[in-house]
């Protein structure tokens, strides 16, 4: 994976921000559903942890996974606070580009 890319465009396939959320995504709902064995098409913006069957030690599987996929510090205490699918793709995008950027 490139972890330099210009401000605003994907790392791995060098397209805007748009297209890089719905690459986070789409990779985030992939992890979620091998972890919890939860359907991805039924993995929306609007679900909670909870809502994502996102127990203690599935949460620690993601937060490893995440980094390990993106090669970024996820911080989990702020995943928690953030709580929806939504806001944590955004989280991790903002993560990527800033890493990105570095």
């Amino acid at each position: 994976m490139r972890m330099k890319a210009a401000a605003g465009t994907d790392i791995a396939s060098g397209v805007g921000p748009e297209a890089s959320r719905h690459h986070v995504a789409g990779k985030l709902a992939q992890l979620i559903s091998e972890i919890t064995n939860r359907p991805r098409e039924t993995i929306s913006n609007s679900c909670t942890i909870d809502e994502l069957g996102m127990e203690s030690v599935a949460f620690v599987e993601l937060h490893v996974a995440i980094e390990d996929t993106y090669s970024i510090q996820v911080d989990p205490i702020r995943i928690l606070e953030l709580n929806n699918f939504g806001s944590i793709i955004d989280y991790i995008l903002a993560l990527i580009i800033e890493e990105a950027q570095m």
